[in-house]
């Protein structure tokens, strides 16, 4: 864009000095006044005019510009330096060397009047000068096209680490520390050919290093930049490819704060470096201590030495350890491991928290109840596996490791639970296993004295007799996704799930189609009479013949049947809290054949949209099959329910097998 606008105005000076412009009306030639930075100049003479073009004394760039102008004894030649652009002139020569590109000019320079005169197209087209008429004044004014400093700030990178930026509004050309003002505490850079921005004002947005940003602008043509710091710390100055008007000094991380908070009444260290700062632990003996080295990090903590009543932290202190790692303490009453990691809800913070210790396993037999104590307010995640021996409940505890002294409960007589077993993971877990003889569902909660509660539900659906229908197979497909997937693998692979859902929960199913198999819509319905079973439920799969954005669950009933409605809504409820997806409600139809002819309530669920690109994709997916066959197990328990408590959505499934 620079170089576009001075070659208009060379085109409009051109156009000026080659004719009407320069050109009395008596046909004789007037020669501009010349001005710099619009004032009158005539130190180094007046401008000339030869053969229409207008020429100006060599040194006028010298004196005006602060331009460096060296003789060359063996080129005989001139080199013009101005900023960043160097020129290498001969008299009577067309030809000129611009930064070691040879180009070519209309008009040879040349000595006039013991004087070196260029062409003013050297100066508009090449030098950093621009050259502005005036036509009312008759003058040619020159004007230093400076470059302009438009940021200096302070701040964080997106890494977090501190840093200076530097941005000017052109390319930035030279700079240079100056090692003889700089201190281990302050850096000096003068940038060269560059001016201030009116508007310019420095700042610092949270760089914990900086205690002050200083410009001030020198003669000639230059500004000095000086960043104050508030200690000495390492630096290097960035320059990016591609990012020719922008610099950067960037400092080691920090270390902004150490702190000591409470998990779930468990002591965790929080260290804050502001960015992702390297870091390593490791542990001392007698006493106990954990250590962790910040490298790049400079401690810009005045003091920091916590001193604690703690059941497992007595202390915790910090110090530049030498000029790169900073070191932090932790005093431990015994040795404990550890997990160090950056918080994923802070990336600029390091969070340090200690295995807790499980003392004590009670089983409540009267409330079907596991009590777990230990350290703290243990937290634990839940999920159950699914095989063909039944279900297995697994709660895994972070960070965390049995006692000595910890006993395993007793299984023997327990209706629920067969063996109680404990697992230690590599990632310092506890993982504690119940394999069950019958699994009606589950929840955790916490004791008054923070221990932590899982509770078994009895299981509604044991002893029922579950009628499940994968609908279509065998010859009949159902629909099939614009993408292949036939309806009746879907219907049949989530029937197979609940199937082994119901019978860990002490349920007889009964499948119309167990495999691949064809049989009618009444062949279904007089098998589920024959049977007789408690409830008949109907799976398929939906699909918009000529819309691919329509999507979601619904439930059908027949009309005529109280208990079929009552059914089919609790069913709708379930599915839209496992699975998230579209709530198209629950609905009747007197004419579907499956709901109409079975004597037991029966619902016919349509679980999503093959013709919907997101939901086929759904339908696919092994985990969101899971899901909903969690959801119609859990139907099934709250329809069969007498009114006991039972959470509503999910309580944390993880089916690792299955059919």
């Amino acid at each position: 864009m620079r170089r576009f606008i001075i070659l208009l105005l060379l085109i409009t000076i051109t156009a000026f000095f080659s004719g009407s412009i320069l050109n009395t009306a008596a046909g004789q030639q007037t020669v501009p006044v010349l001005l710099v930075e619009g004032e009158p100049f005539a130190t180094e003479g007046t401008l000339e005019i030869v053969d229409g073009e207008v020429f100006l004394p060599l040194r006028v760039l010298v004196v005006a510009f602060g331009a460096k102008l060296r003789w060359l004894t063996d080129e005989q030649s001139y080199l013009l330096t101005m900023g960043q652009t160097a020129v290498q002139i001969s008299a009577d020569s067309k030809q000129i060397n611009v930064n070691g590109r040879i180009v070519e000019l209309r008009f040879a320079p040349r000595v006039i009047k013991s004087r070196t005169m260029i062409p003013v197209e050297l100066v508009a087209s090449y030098l950093p000068v621009q050259t502005v008429w005036n036509a009312q004044r008759s003058s040619l004014d020159l004007r230093w096209l400076l470059n302009e400093l438009t940021m200096f700030a302070a701040g964080l990178n997106a890494e977090g680490r501190p840093v200076v930026a530097i941005e000017t509004l052109n390319e930035l050309g030279d700079y240079q520390v100056n090692e003889s003002l700089s201190r281990p505490d302050r850096i000096v850079i003068d940038l060269i050919a560059i001016k201030t921005a009116a508007s310019l004002e420095s700042r610092n947005d949270g760089n914990p290093i900086v205690r002050k940003l200083q410009f001030e602008a020198l003669e000639p043509n230059k500004v000095r930049l000086t960043v104050d710091l508030l200690r000495a710390a390492q630096y290097k100055v960035v320059r990016y490819p591609g990012e020719s008007n922008h610099l950067e000094i960037h400092f080691d991380y920090a270390l902004r704060a150490v702190r000591l908070t409470d998990q779930e009444g468990w002591p965790q260290i929080l260290i804050d470096t502001g960015g992702k700062a390297a870091f390593k632990t490791f542990t001392l003996p007698n006493p106990e201590r954990l250590v962790i080295d910040l490298a790049n990090t400079v401690n810009t903590l005045s003091e920091t030495n916590l001193t604690v009543s703690g059941t497992l932290i007595t202390a915790v202190r910090s110090s530049q350890f030498n000029s790169t790692t900073t070191r932090v303490v932790i005093d431990l009453t015994a040795a404990r491991k550890h997990h160090a990691e950056y918080s994923p809800d802070n990336p600029g913070v390091i969070r340090i928290s200690f295995q807790r210790q499980i003392d004590s396993l009670q089983w409540a037999k009267e409330r079907d109840t596991l009590s777990i104590a230990g350290e703290g307010r243990l937290a634990a995640q839940s999920a159950v596996n699914y095989t063909s021996e039944g279900a297995q409940l697994i709660l895994t505890i972070p960070n965390a490791v049995m006692s000595d002294k910890a006993v395993l409960p007793d299984a023997a007589g327990n209706k629920y639970v067969r063996k109680v077993s404990l697992t230690n993971g590599a990632d310092g877990s506890v993982a504690i296993k119940l394999d069950l003889a019958l699994y009606g569902g589950h929840y955790l909660t916490h004791n008054e004295d923070g221990s932590l509660a899982l509770t078994l539900l009895r299981s509604n659906v044991a002893g029922k007799t579950i009628i499940v229908d994968p609908g279509h197979g065998g010859k009949d497909p159902g629909a099939i996704s614009p993408w292949g997937l036939p309806e009746k693998q879907v219907n049949l692979a989530v029937a197979q799930k609940l199937m082994w859902r119901l019978q860990a929960a002490g349920a007889t199913v009964v499948m119309t189609r167990a495999e691949d198999s064809y049989s009618t819509k009444y062949d279904r319905a007089d098998f589920a009479n024959t049977v007789n079973g408690d409830v008949f439920i109907s799976i398929h799969s939906n699909f918009h013949p000529t819309k691919d954005d329509v999507r979601g669950i619904e439930t059908f009933h027949h009309p005529a049947s109280t208990e079929a409605r009552r059914l089919a809504k609790i069913v709708q409820t379930e599915l839209l809290a496992f699975t998230g997806l579209r709530d198209r409600g629950v609905k009747t139809d007197p004419l579907l054949v499956v709901t109409r002819e079975t004597v037991m309530p029966s619902v016919l669920i349509e679980i999503g949209f093959l013709s919907n690109r997101e939901e086929e994709a759904l339908l696919r997916d092994d985990a969101h099959r899971d899901k909903v066959a969690d959801a119609m197990l859990e139907a099934l328990q709250q329809y069969f329910s007498s009114g006991e408590f039972r959470p509503s959505g999910p309580s944390g499934f993880s089916v690792l097998s299955g059919p």
